[in-house]
């Protein structure tokens, strides 16, 4: 699915979203997204199923399939007030239908537009996996697209006249493609993983250049360091894109919540044919007891900020990181920092 790197980043874009829209297409969930007022600006064939008969046309308003629950007062209070966690409810099918359906969804946080998603009630396996997938795409895709549309307003506002200015987001683009290609690939496996349709392929990967890349990638607040110790000749045994994708959400966490200080990626021997890899920060630290339940779904330390992040990265890090046979682990003191510890396979590296 990844674009050839010479492809141009507009066409790139275009190929990525198609592909998700493909995917999203073929869901059993309905999905809706909707824009700040209540307008319907994506829709799916098994959203138009499950709201039976709802007229649900691209940029008409947001309808009420149900007389016993609004769904246009539940995604208006998307919009409203700090974005820490999906809501979600159930409501009875209408239509003489055996069972129920669950509607959830996702706040804009950056953007302007929410996500709802609308199932049947159901406890298989596929389902479950799907749904999951779902909101891990919302959430990693935000912050690519997001860039790409500020850089592609600041080239319409004027910049594109300018050379230097106008190389300067094209590059930005090209970065955010590429980010966006990767993502992909790596959610798309990951619902293939949780279906059980596909096992991770595990390579041989030297660790050094991945987290290089992965550093390149991370914007830190002004005067926050972020320092990578590896030695050049480290390999583990992973699957490259979902390792690279875990601990660029490592460091993106960290970068998010550390304001002065550093940053650092270190890796170290743990014996036993094992070494670690440490993504350390000098951030407000966590309260006692919340390491372990940060790796639960819409899950925020408490007293962090509100409105940084949707409580789903650490989430997701620790799904991707078991997915290629690792072990992540927390530790943390408030006003101390934290230090995320990914635990993997060391490997070894043949040459001749």
């Amino acid at each position: 699915m990844s674009a050839a790197p010479d492809e141009p980043a507009p066409r790139r874009t275009v190929d990525e979203l198609r592909s998700l829209r493909r995917l999203v297409a073929r869901l059993s969930q309905g999905v809706i997204e909707v824009d700040r007022d209540l307008l319907i600006r994506s829709v799916n064939p098994s959203a138009v199923r499950l709201c039976r008969g709802a007229r649900l046309g691209l940029g008409e308003p947001l309808p009420e399939p149900w007389a016993a629950f609004s769904l246009r007062e539940y995604a208006r209070r998307l919009f409203s007030g700090p974005p820490t966690r999906a809501a979600e409810l159930r409501v009875q099918a209408g239509g003489g239908g055996s069972g129920g359906i669950s509607v959830w969804g996702l706040p804009p946080g950056g953007t302007d537009r929410a996500v709802l998603v609308i199932e049947e009630r159901g406890g298989g396996r596929r389902e479950a996996a799907e749904r999951e997938f779902v909101t891990n795409a919302a959430h990693e895709l935000r912050n690519p697209l997001t860039a790409i549309t500020v850089s592609v307003e600041a080239l319409k506002a004027g910049a594109k006249d300018d050379p230097e200015a106008r190389e300067r987001f094209l590059d930005h683009i090209d970065r955010e493609c590429g980010r966006l290609a990767r993502l992909t690939e790596a959610l798309l496996t990951l619902a293939r993983l949780d279906t059980g349709e596909q096992e991770p392929r595990l390579d041989v990967v030297e660790l050094q250049p991945l987290l290089e890349r992965v550093a390149a990638r991370v914007t830190t607040r002004p005067g926050v360091a972020l320092e990578v110790s590896c030695a050049r000749d480290v390999v583990v045994v992973a699957n490259s894109m979902l390792l690279e994708h875990a601990l660029g959400n490592l460091v993106e966490n960290a970068a998010r919540y550390t304001r002065e200080g550093r940053i650092e990626i270190v890796v170290a021997s743990a014996g036993s044919g094992t070494l670690v890899v440490e993504v350390s920060d000098t951030g407000p630290g966590l309260p006692a007891g919340d390491t372990d339940r940060l790796f639960q779904r819409f899950v925020r330390g408490r007293g962090l900020p509100a409105g940084e992040g949707f409580g789903l990265g650490l989430a997701i890090a620790n799904q991707t990181v078991r997915a290629v046979g690792g072990t992540l682990a927390l530790e943390s003191r408030p006003g101390a920092g934290t230090t995320a510890r990914v635990t993997l396979r060391s490997g070894k590296l043949v040459t001749g």
